[in-house]
């Protein structure tokens, strides 16, 4: 009884983030119990608490040790062979077997790989932030687990991990859904409350993406954030807050009522001492009031939200490959969005180095696109860089369609037809190029990608401009200037007032 007060004790103070009244609890808790598995509850409060502190690193370290003790090693560097020889013994494992008929298997019971399961769960967001390989090795360690001793219910959470990793190594999309409805009937079979916000949050931003609209994961994160406050994850409250700030950004939510979530979302993180899932929904919020508002610097990401001289040099130190990947994303798209092409070309650059964090979420897609443009905006059909900067350009186009295109074009047609539109554009290819505007205008107004829209309106517009045909363009730009107003952004409303004064 006293165990299980310490326990209590110590997750309590961590979630009021009271974290050095916490440590003394698990300090007394790890000291006094008479097992490794006594002190399993415990040593994940600590987990947990590194996690929301940002201290990414020492999560996984607390996690590794204990899984050691428990005769669990990984390689210090895993290679890809690592990675396929253990995917391909959970292929073997599942042999001739539904992927469905899995939900029926028995229940687990034993002690020690239940305490496997729940020590690598909770570090299973945080290596893929890092962008560390053991993370498909921690998920292939638990479906490897549940194949061959049950299920927990836990274990959708393990499947619904898998799933990205069917998506992102094999690009095994209809496999990857399969995995993910199996998370969910799961949940339903052991009534597992505790474990919804998890998946549905990794579906939100993995799954549903690659076959169907994103603002269809809008309403189920809004109620994956009630129930994680109401079953105590507050790590899920934190991820659940800021996967539906990424999504209802960029699928072109209205941004007036998106700063009043982001601000909501954001500050009610800071209350429960989610300090890093608080900075990814500050990095959205910020670049939301960029947009609202005319500032000196439209992609530099300070002001009311945050200030980047400060939350910069934080991202880097925690290793947050993830809070990078998405703060260099934002200032790519606003430095593009306003033509100051040689800040966007940087942006690129050095998010490049992050991608690893950005596999298989909706923001793959995203870089592939504004990269494409950026490469684009500086071309000609004479310049001597032409051909190599194309080939980019092909490689991004290859991985928009065939990975992502293909299963979802109403997400992503548009984009891939734009970039073409700019291809044909610096090629001379002036029938193509039209063709494909007009297919970028049509399909991201019938999906409700305002914002893309006004973009190719934009871009139509200055490509009738530069050809000498003004009638045409001026068409083109009313419609990207009432599309960026109904949007809400008033600061690239007024940047088109600027640069076409003579066709608005």
């Amino acid at each position: 009884m006293t165990l299980a007060f310490y326990n209590l004790a110590a997750e309590l103070a961590m979630l009021c983030g009271e974290f050095e009244v916490m440590e003394q609890f698990v300090d007394t808790a790890i000291a006094q119990a008479h097992t490794l598995l006594e002190q399993i509850n415990v040593y994940r409060t600590r987990i947990f608490s590194n996690i929301c502190q940002n201290k990414l690193t020492s999560a996984i370290d607390i996690a590794r040790g204990l899984l050691e003790q428990l005769g669990v090693t990984f390689p210090d560097s895993p290679t890809e062979n690592d990675i396929q020889q253990a995917m391909a013994e959970i292929e073997q494992l599942i042999g001739n077997r539904k992927i469905e008929d899995l939900v029926h298997l028995p229940q687990m019971i034993d002690e020690e790989k239940i305490a496997i399961v729940q020590i690598v769960n909770p570090i299973l967001p945080v290596a893929f932030i890092i962008g560390s390989p053991l993370f498909p090795l921690l998920v292939s360690l638990l479906v490897k687990l549940f194949l061959q001793y049950g299920n927990t219910s836990a274990s959708a959470y393990g499947y619904i991990c898998y799933s990205i990793i069917l998506c992102n190594r094999l690009q095994d999309v209809d496999l990857a859904v399969q995995f993910s409805q199996l998370a969910s009937n799961l949940i339903l079979k052991f009534e597992a409350k505790e474990i919804t916000p998890s998946v549905v949050t990794v579906q939100a931003i993995f799954i549903i993406p690659r076959k169907s609209h994103i603002k269809e994961t809008l309403l189920p994160l809004n109620e994956s954030y009630i129930t994680a406050l109401e079953v105590g994850d507050l790590d899920y409250v934190g991820r659940s807050a800021y996967t539906y700030c990424v999504n209802a950004f960029w699928s072109g939510r209205l941004l007036i009522p998106l700063e009043e979530e982001a601000r909501a979302y954001c500050n009610g993180l800071v209350q429960l001492k989610q300090l890093t899932t608080a900075n990814y929904c500050r990095i959205y919020w910020q670049s939301v009031l960029n947009l609202l508002q005319t500032v000196e610097h439209t992609s530099i990401l300070s002001g009311e939200a945050l200030q980047e001289a400060e939350l910069l040099p934080h991202l880097i130190e925690a290793n947050d490959f993830f809070g990078l990947y998405f703060f260099y994303l934002c200032k790519l798209m606003l430095a593009y969005l306003f033509k100051d092409i040689q800040s966007a070309q940087h942006h690129a650059a050095e998010l490049k180095r992050y991608l690893v964090a950005g596999f298989g979420l909706i923001i793959e897609p995203t870089f592939y696109f504004y990269d494409s443009l950026t490469v684009l905006a500086t071309l000609s059909p004479d310049s001597e860089e032409t051909v190599e900067a194309l080939e980019k350009v092909k490689q991004n186009q290859t991985q928009l369609q065939q990975h992502w295109a293909y299963h979802a074009p109403m997400n992503y047609q548009h984009k891939v037809d734009l970039v073409e539109a700019e291809k044909c554009r610096v090629l001379g290819q002036k029938a193509e190029a039209i063709e494909f505007y007009d297919r970028a205008i049509s399909g991201a107004k019938t999906n409700e990608y305002i914002h893309e829209e006004a973009l190719a309106n934009e871009l139509a517009a200055k490509f009738f401009l530069d050809w000498g045909k003004p009638y045409i363009a001026q068409d083109y730009i009313i419609k990207a200037y009432y599309g960026y107003a109904h949007w809400g952004a008033k600061a690239k409303v007024a940047d088109l007032e600027k640069r076409y004064p003579q066709l608005l």
